[in-house]
Formats: C-alpha cells, structure tokens, sequence
C-alpha cells in the first residue's frame, strides 16, 4: 500500500520553477497594468474630441499587452498543476518578450534590458531537466 501511495504523489516544484513562476506573475501584472493603461488613456483622449495619430498601433499594443497577461496567467495555473503544453506556450512569450525588449533598448529605452533578462532567466529555466521533469508528469488536458 505505501508503494501506491508513493506513486501516485507528485513530486515538488523544482525551486528554479518557482522563481520562473513568480516572474511569469510579475511580468503578467506588468502587461496587463501597462495595457489597461494605455487603453484606458487613449479612451480618454478620444472621449474629448482628440484623435492620437497612431491610436490604431496604440490599441494594439494595449489589447496584445493585456492579452498576453491572460496567457501568462493560465500558464502560471498550468504550471502549478502541470500540463505538458505550457512549456512550449511560455518559451514562446518569452520569445516575443525578448524582441519587444531588444527594440526597446535599441530604441534607446534602457527598460527593455530588465525585460530581456527576466524573459531568458525564465527561458534558461524551462530548459533544465527537472523543470521538463515536471511538465512531463503531466498530461495534456488532464
């Protein structure tokens, strides 16, 4: 009976994961803020008679920024109980974050540097073999 017992338990979180997990939820929170403002702020300004010259590109970047933090956010909750699909969904992101942070800083932004270093902090993390281990043990949809 303890041998069952002993199987069916799911191992720890590694604690790189963890940490991985807690960036996810800052960068998360950061997105979603940051979209909500600049939506709410153009909404403002179109409620009073102005017209931004770029508001069509600065929706888009509100709307994506908000919903990328909804994509983080279920990947946070997918983590925590592990399915194997979000490895892949989270690297993705941090992809895209890394680019939006290189363009940033090239731009001559030095805050797209602090977005690049977390997102390859989170993506070197994905890629050890524990942090695999633990996604691993879960199914698809489960």
């Amino acid at each position: 009976m303890n041998e069952l017992a002993s199987d069916t338990k799911q191992a720890l979180m590694p604690r790189p994961l963890r940490v991985a997990v807690a960036i996810l939820v800052l960068q998360s929170l950061g997105n979603g803020v940051l979209g909500l403002l600049i939506v709410d702020n153009l909404d403002r300004i179109t409620r009073h008679g102005g017209a931004p010259s770029e508001a069509g590109l600065a929706y888009l970047a509100g709307y994506a920024g908000m919903a990328i933090a909804l994509v983080l956010l279920v990947c946070v909750v997918f983590t925590l109980r592990p399915r194997v699909w979000v490895r892949p969904v989270v690297a993705t992101v941090e992809v895209i974050t890394i680019i939006g942070g290189l363009v940033t800083v090239f731009s001559g932004t030095v805050t797209g540097a602090l977005a690049v270093l977390l997102a390859f902090t989170v993506i070197r993390v994905l890629m050890t073999d524990d942090v695999q281990a633990w996604y691993a043990q879960g199914s698809i949809w489960r």
